[in-house]
């Protein structure tokens, strides 16, 4: 009797292990479904492309890189003999640089997922020190020299993510952050002239026109992360290996992460494209092994476009009010006013969809966006990205990040009412 159960046990296990084994193999041979047809935008190369240049003067500032942080985090006013020599020993890469920015520079199309670094590591060393720059012409009053070094770190921030996946376009967003603070304290000092706030007005119109958008990004990356799985398929990439090894990677990592991938890209790509404050009511979650490992999820990255869009709109209406104040020595009384003289349209708050908000009292204004829980709180609250709530304050308080302790910030500029 014992033997009669110990042989059907050991018939039961064998039949159970080919069933799984040949269950394994059906899978790894069955085709994969046929790929969304995504052609995501390329933009054509320049002949003169200035991009190889950029990297090569960003690279050799890694050496530096922990110099240039150390300069970065020191309050605006405060000057030292550390940070002068830092620009003086890195004078000719910046110089380099700074010419390269000047003209046509296009970030190639990435061949592959893996290409990411050292080209970010080095563009934020390149931007920072870049700022460092401007505070040092900001202390030494030059604003007008200080707002274009800082305006040099937007078209960084807009070089970066242009034909890049989502890392480059997330670079891209938090190196426009770094100058934003800055910028907008030197167009609100009252020490810049026309031209310059002219100029640096252009600026941030050519950083909102050619900024990378989440959902050209995405598109990007979907076309390389597919290209990724495929290789992992064919055993090109790793994980990979022969036989039963093979069978399982593709069984259950390689087809799997395939199937959400083609099934949620298209919902992902709307999700993106829907402004912020229109909610999305079932976004696509990535729950694959892989899919987590190489996606980042969509809600997250509209949230973090909003924020880079308000701010540039923020920036927008300050410089704008700038250029009211110094043409008619007053403040504009509202944003309508300034359009089409010095805008073109009231900019939108991404959160909500309605115009910032702006108000002028006493020879002063504060001009914010209702931040992510679209709620006006009159202007009174710090942006808290910790709480998700309160209001982000362009100006005369707004960030982006945790700001930095400065020595006598400076007053919101007072117009000159006198005739």
């Amino acid at each position: 009797m014992r033997r009669r159960v110990l042989a059907l046990s050991l018939l039961a296990l064998v039949v159970a292990a080919v069933l799984v084994v040949g269950g394994l193999w059906a899978r790894s041979r069955r085709r994969p479904p046929p790929a969304p047809v995504l052609m995501p935008p390329t933009l054509p190369e320049p002949a003169n492309n200035a991009w190889p240049t950029l990297i090569r003067a960003a690279t050799a500032l890694d050496a530096r890189s922990d110099e240039i942080d150390e300069a970065a985090d020191r309050p605006w006013s405060e000057g030292s003999r550390e940070t002068q020599r830092l620009l003086r020993d890195c004078g000719r890469d910046l110089k380099t640089a700074r010419e390269a920015l000047a003209q046509e520079c296009l970030q190639p199309r990435p061949k592959d997922i893996a290409q990411l670094f050292p080209e970010p590591r080095s563009l934020r060393n390149l931007s920072g020190l870049l700022v460092v720059a401007g505070r040092e012409r900001e202390r030494g009053r030059d604003a007008d020299g200080a707002a274009a070094a800082y305006a040099d770190v937007l078209r960084v921030g807009t070089a970066v993510g242009r034909n890049g996946m989502v890392i480059h376009g997330l670079v891209g967003v938090a190196i426009t952050a770094m100058a934003a603070a800055d910028l907008e304290r030197c167009v609100g000092s009252g020490g810049m002239t026309e031209k310059a706030l002219a100029r640096t007005a252009r600026e941030l119109d050519r950083a909102v026109a050619e900024g990378v958008k989440p959902d050209e990004a995405m598109a990007v990356e979907y076309v390389l992360q597919r290209k990724c799985l495929n290789d992992m398929a064919a055993g090109l990439q790793p994980p990979s290996g022969r036989g039963a090894r093979k069978w399982i990677v593709g069984a259950f990592l390689v087809e799997p992460a395939r199937r959400e991938l083609d099934r949620n890209i298209g919902p992902t790509l709307e999700t993106l494209r829907t402004p912020y404050w229109q909610p999305v009511p079932s976004p696509p979650v990535y729950k694959t092994t892989l899919c987590q490992m190489f996606t980042v999820q969509p809600q997250g990255l509209r949230r973090k476009w909003a924020q880079r869009d308000a701010v540039l709109a923020g920036l927008q209406a300050h410089v704008a009010c700038q250029r009211y104040r110094l043409r008619h020595h007053a403040l504009p009384p509202t944003l309508q006013a300034l359009a089409p003289a010095f805008l073109q349209v009231v900019p939108t708050d991404p959160f909500d969809g309605k115009p910032l908000k702006y108000r002028c009292a006493g020879g002063a204004y504060v001009l914010y966006s209702v931040a992510e829980d679209g709620k006006d709180d009159g202007g009174t609250e710090r942006f808290d990205t910790e709480a998700k709530r309160g209001d982000l304050i362009i100006w005369p308080w707004g960030r982006l990040t945790k700001p930095r302790p400065q020595a006598n910030p400076p007053a919101p500029a007072v117009p000159n009412t006198s005739p």
